[in-house]
């Protein structure tokens, strides 16, 4: 038999998850924005499994790739491009 790999997935919602009510930072928009310490500790936690694919389960996720809201999501951390 083949080796097995364990894939793992974070199916994410940014709001509530990345940032909270008391959130101050803000998207280009002006839209409530991401906590860099709760990405920091996304990507901390991504990283001691070895990795991850995130699944953005969040309005977001209807931002097009040439909205500034979308590039300020993704440029908040490397490995979420």
């Amino acid at each position: 038999m083949g080796k097995k790999h364990k894939n793992f997935v974070v199916f994410l919602d940014v709001d509530g998850v990345l940032n909270t009510r008391t959130t101050v930072q803000q998207t280009p928009k002006g839209y409530q924005g991401i906590e860099d310490a709760r990405v920091e500790v996304l990507a901390k936690t991504i990283s001691k499994f070895g990795g991850a694919d995130i699944v953005l389960s969040s309005d977001w996720k209807e931002l097009e790739p040439t909205d500034e809201d979308y590039r300020y999501l993704v440029s908040s951390s490397p490995d979420m491009a």
